[in-house]
C-alpha cells in the first residue's frame, strides 16, 4: 500500500496516532485509509484550529450521509478514536458520541436560559 499523505491542520497529530496504533501492533492500514478522508475534509473545509470541535465532527458526518450505515459507522468509529488521543493532549478536544444518525447536533440545540 502506498504511504498516506496528510495535509490538515491536524496532520502531524494524525500521523503521530496511526504511529502509535501501529507501535502496539495493529494493521492500521485500513483505519488510516479512512483517517485520510477525514484529512482531505479538514483540508477542504479550510480547518485550521488545533483541536476537533463539535461543529467539525457534525459537518463531516453530513457528508458521509450518501455511505451505507455500516460504512458511516466505520469512519465514525476511527474519527472517534482519533479524537480520543488527542483529548490526551489537548483537553478542549471534542469527542463525538455514537448517536442516531437522525438526531441533530447537539451543539444547534438551544437549551432555555437558566
Amino acid at each position: 500500500m502506498r504511504t498516506l499523505e496528510f495535509h490538515s491542520a491536524l496532520a502531524p497529530q494524525i500521523r503521530n496516532f496511526i504511529s502509535l496504533r501501529q507501535l502496539s501492533g495493529t494493521d492500521y492500514q485500513s483505519q488510516a485509509l479512512l483517517l485520510s478522508y477525514f484529512d482531505r475534509f479538514l483540508v477542504e473545509e479550510k480547518f485550521e484550529a488545533s483541536c476537533i470541535t463539535p461543529q467539525i465532527t457534525d459537518r463531516y458526518l453530513l457528508t458521509l450521509s450518501h455511505l451505507a450505515p455500516r460504512v458511516q459507522s466505520n469512519r465514525f468509529c476511527v474519527v472517534q478514536q482519533l479524537c480520543r488521543y488527542l483529548l490526551r493532549h489537548d483537553p478542549l478536544t471534542y469527542v463525538p458520541c455514537h448517536r442516531s444518525w437522525n438526531n441533530p447536533p447537539l451543539w444547534s440545540l438551544k437549551f432555555p436560559p437558566s
